[in-house]
């Protein structure tokens, strides 16, 4: 027969300690990579509110419950000393929304779509009927509330929200 071995607190104590050192570690990498993580994001975040771009007088005419398409017109100010592209633009209460831009061809009016709505410095464009417009197609008209969400997308892959509110007739 075997003899007992003896409790040895030395042991568990060394024990104890790996297991502490480990778990340190594996904290502190974790937050290595959470303050990392954080950082880049804090400079995303820098790089959108830099942009000094204003918004105003955001609204969508109401329209009715069978229609598919709507229109949004605003103002929009580039407060920027250098030129800013507005490349792209969507919400979600319509399957598709594109810059539009409403020209007149032999009477007849027709709209093309923009790609890059340029603005340059301390100007101010509006965005209004018969002219260059927001174009949202393919309505959901389940989701649509009052005021809405329209995110806009920068040629430098910054986005900026506004809401829009709709314009009882």
């Amino acid at each position: 027969m075997q003899p007992m071995r003896q409790f040895n607190p030395l042991l568990l104590d060394k024990l104890t300690i790996k297991i502490c050192l480990t778990f340190v570690l594996l904290v502190f990498s974790i937050g290595s990579f959470v303050y990392a993580s954080e950082e880049n994001l804090s400079s995303l975040e820098n790089k959108i509110n830099k942009q000094k771009i204003s918004f105003e007088n955001v609204y969508m005419p109401e329209v009715p419950s069978v229609s598919r398409t709507a229109a949004v017109y605003l103002t929009v100010t580039n407060q920027e000393n250098q030129m800013v592209k507005i490349v792209g633009v969507s919400t979600n209460i319509a399957m598709h929304s594109m810059i539009h831009e409403t020209i007149d061809v032999d009477g007849i009016a027709k709209m093309n779509h923009i790609d890059a709505l340029e603005i340059k410095p301390n100007e101010t464009v509006k965005l209004q009927p018969d002219s260059i417009h927001i174009m949202l197609m393919g309505l959901d008209h389940e989701l649509i509330s009052d005021p809405f969400e329209l995110v806009f997308e920068f040629d430098d892959g910054a986005t900026q929200s506004i809401m829009v509110n709709i314009k009882k007739k």
